[in-house]
């Protein structure tokens, strides 16, 4: 009783689980850890009852999303597919967007018998939806898709550019060594330091009392952040020792972020002009795109909590050609050098997270994909075809991209709550919108 609204995380459970999640109609993801039978079942049910549901299953079986509550037309209306478990045939964790003109022949790839399951109903054995072999994943692959581009962080660091390798298709996006520049603070700091990167002093702990004593001697502000992946809310900026001893124990001790933040990093509190600096990466060039600012805190002021990012100006009004230069003389290059003596071939976005002073770049963090909401103010930017870029990166020929000329702002819409926890499925309404262009998130 009493389930929040928002994401659930069932570690284990069977179909009495199910069953009382089915109920349940508010619940937009359902995260599980084991217990395919638990997800069976609410598979069955979830037409009926959600609106949006997400399943992540640890188990053998495909989960399909539905963002159509008709039973009769739910099949008709998958947008998306998780995978996850060893029994399935993608990589754990990865996630297959089925745009129109593809999700009717992977369902026909998926089985005959899928089009026909009326959900609502039991799904026997002998019409359970199973997972392809690998022939025929590569073969519907090789033959459907000729360019993959792995945007989300997750799959990158979870390693679905190794695991599509062997494809004669291309595929954008570094392996999983070189995407641990973002899936690992500790390690990418630990990088910059190798490769005299320059960054913010910082030092790393496993051991929450290690970290509490040693934030004692520390001036502040001072900067904490979870060692893995926390969907850009896992740092902190804290003005003070109480703050700072408070989010060591919610994050290490409480698990605020999972695993994400068994470690973490303290790190120097950088002041300058933030600036984002993105592009293409390869083992032989950078290819710049427009310069960017984003802002972080989610109040007007830059005052408020730190959020993924609520608004961004493109070109950068603090980019100049003394910086730039310096900024691919002393962070790029060495970042191309560094992966290069590691063995990493990195084909892939790259988005260096600056601090500036006195036209000094400092690095704040490493990106192995493009930032939001910087990408939706610079494809906006974008004269040249992205596709063309990226496989002409791929196939290691010159990449040419040109810009229009003029500027881009955006600005995001939250609900009230975000970045904590904040209602759903909440109706925006837009009159004319000119010029303007609307992403939804």
């Amino acid at each position: 009783t009493g389930l929040p609204k928002g994401v659930i995380n069932i570690i284990s459970g069977g179909t009495d689980v199910g069953r009382l999640l089915t109920s349940h109609k508010d619940i937009g993801k359902i995260l599980f850890t084991g217990g395919t039978a638990t997800a069976s079942h609410v598979i069955r049910n979830s037409a009926e009852n959600y609106a949006s549901l997400t399943l992540e299953l640890g188990g053998k079986s495909p989960v399909i999303v539905f963002d159509d509550a008709d039973t009769e037309n739910a099949l008709n209306n998958i947008t998306t597919a998780i995978f996850s478990g060893n029994g399935c045939s993608c990589i754990a964790g990865s996630v297959l967007v089925l745009q129109d003109t593809i999700y009717d022949t992977f369902l026909a790839q998926l089985t005959e018998r899928a089009k026909k399951i009326k959900l609502g109903s039991p799904l026997n054995d002998d019409s359970q939806m199973g997972p392809l072999n690998n022939d025929k994943q590569v073969e519907f692959i090789e033959k459907n898709i000729k360019l993959v581009v792995i945007g989300p962080e997750d799959p990158l660091v979870n390693g679905l550019v190794d695991y599509l390798d062997d494809l004669e298709t291309l595929v954008f996006g570094p392996c999983a060594k070189g995407a641990q520049l973002e899936g690992s603070k500790i390690y990418s700091k630990e990088f910059m330091f190798e490769n005299g990167i320059p960054t913010g002093a910082a030092n790393s702990f496993t051991d929450s009392e290690k970290a509490k004593s040693f934030l004692q001697g520390c001036a502040y502000p001072i900067v904490l952040k979870a060692d893995g992946l926390a969907a850009g809310k896992g740092v902190l900026v804290a003005g003070d020792l109480n703050s700072a001893k408070n989010w060591v124990d919610a994050v290490m001790q409480d698990s605020l972020f999972g695993n994400a933040g068994k470690n973490i990093l303290i790190e120097e509190c950088l002041f300058g002009t933030e600036l984002s600096f993105m592009g293409i990466l390869t083992p032989k060039e950078f290819i710049p795109f427009e310069t960017s600012v984003d802002y972080k805190p989610l109040l007007d002021g830059n005052n408020g909590a730190n959020t993924g990012g609520m608004g961004c100006i493109s070109p950068s009004p603090f980019m100049n050609d003394e910086l730039k230069n310096t900024v691919m003389q002393k962070v790029v290059q060495p970042t191309i050098d560094g992966l290069n003596k590691l063995g990493i071939h990195y084909y892939g976005f790259m988005y260096f997270g600056l601090m500036v002073k006195d036209n000094n770049p400092k690095v704040l963090e490493f990106n192995c994909r493009l930032g939001d909401p910087e990408t939706q103010c610079l494809m906006m930017q974008m004269e040249s075809d992205l596709v063309d870029c990226l496989t002409d990166a791929l196939k290691n020929n010159k990449v040419t991209i040109n810009w229009k000329k003029g500027a881009s702002m955006g600005v995001v819409i939250a609900s009230d709550g975000y970045p904590g926890r904040y209602a759903i499925n909440k109706q925006i309404s837009f009159g004319d919108t000119k010029n303007l262009k609307v992403f939804q998130n």
